[in-house]
């Protein structure tokens, strides 16, 4: 299992409709590795927030965007389906969150675990 961070945001539910906290698990900016003692992983973040990552002179400074995301044509801009769970009915959902150079930038678009994108692997 790789590493992962979670991003927290208020969003209406696909399935109980209710405006609700929805908290979603990131594979972006995330690493077992990290500066000292602290790791980039099972941190929690939300819209707008930017997310820690190596120094520019690190070899793996790059590459804070690798498996289930898609380039944008406006790189450093990508997107990654996600696996969410609303606060209010417990139910798994997706969220395709879009980050810029590790900002978690805005939110794509929310929706039941059967309708994931096909765009992006599970």
């Amino acid at each position: 299992m790789g590493a992962f961070n979670w991003i927290v945001l208020i969003a209406q539910c696909p399935n109980c409709g209710n405006c609700s906290t929805i908290r979603c698990q990131t594979h972006i900016a995330s690493s077992y590795d990290g500066p000292g003692s602290d790791r980039f992983h099972d941190h929690t973040y939300e819209l707008g927030d930017t997310m820690p990552w190596f120094d520019k002179d690190t070899p793996v400074y790059n590459d804070w965007a690798q498996g289930n995301v898609i380039v944008s044509t406006s790189e450093p801009t990508v997107s990654e389906c996600c696996y969410g769970k609303c606060n209010s009915c417990n139910i798994d959902c997706f969220v395709v969150i879009v980050f810029n150079n590790r900002k978690v930038a805005y939110i794509e678009s929310i929706g039941r675990i059967e309708d994931w994108p096909e765009a992006y692997y599970k």
